[in-house]
Order: structure tokens, then C-alpha cells, then sequence
């Protein structure tokens, strides 16, 4: 099957839907808030770190996103790629969130074993 006949797998469609689902919540969010609020650093750091549970919030996100670092990293050596496609998939954890970055990892992933 030729590259443009390669169709998706099941997971590859799921992984599609989270991409689409995990950049357009997000990215809605960021966007009411910075529109609200401003485009200030420190007080979006305050604001997300307003009150105990939103702070756990934070800091489990905090700790996936560096767990996820991790494995990206070990995942890219597993598949023979060069670690500095790891900053594509950081930028995207950091500016929209792990909830675009880690389906998109996944996808490409995906794509990257079937070839």
C-alpha cells in the first residue's frame, strides 16, 4: 500500500478526536481568560494556583507533563528517531497543553510504526 493509500487504524481515528477535543478546549480557555484577565504571567500563575484543589490540579499536571517528557524522549529512542523532535511535542505540552501534545505524540507514533 502506497503512503497515500495508507489508511487509519481505529486507534489512529480515536487519536484524531482527542487531538481535535484536547487543542479546542484548551486553547477556548486560554483565550477567555487572557481576553478577561489580560495577557499577564504572574497572574495566570496566580490564577491557577488560587486555591488547594486547583493547585493539585496544577501540580499533577505539572508532574505528568515531566513524566511525559521522559517518555517521550525513551519512546524516540525505541523508534530510532532524533530527540529533537522532542521539542515540537514539549512546545505543544507547554503552550496549548498535555491534552493536545500527548494524542498527537500517540498519533504520530502510530503513523511512525506503520511505516
Amino acid at each position: 500500500m502506497s503512503h497515500s493509500q495508507t489508511r487509519l487504524s481505529p486507534q489512529g481515528k480515536i487519536y484524531l478526536l482527542f487531538i481535535a477535543i484536547g487543542t479546542v478546549l484548551p486553547v477556548y480557555m486560554l483565550i477567555e481568560h487572557f481576553s478577561e484577565q489580560g495577557v499577564s504571567l504572574s497572574l495566570f500563575i496566580r490564577s491557577i494556583f488560587v486555591n488547594w484543589a486547583s493547585s493539585a490540579l496544577v501540580s499533577d499536571l505539572l508532574i505528568s507533563s515531566f513524566v511525559y517528557w521522559v517518555l517521550l524522549s525513551h519512546e524516540l529512542n525505541i523508534l530510532k528517531r532524533p530527540q529533537r523532535i522532542l521539542i515540537v511535542f514539549i512546545l505543544l505540552n507547554l503552550f496549548v497543553g498535555l491534552s493536545c501534545s500527548l494524542p498527537i505524540f500517540l498519533f504520530w507514533r502510530e503513523l511512525q510504526k506503520n511505516h
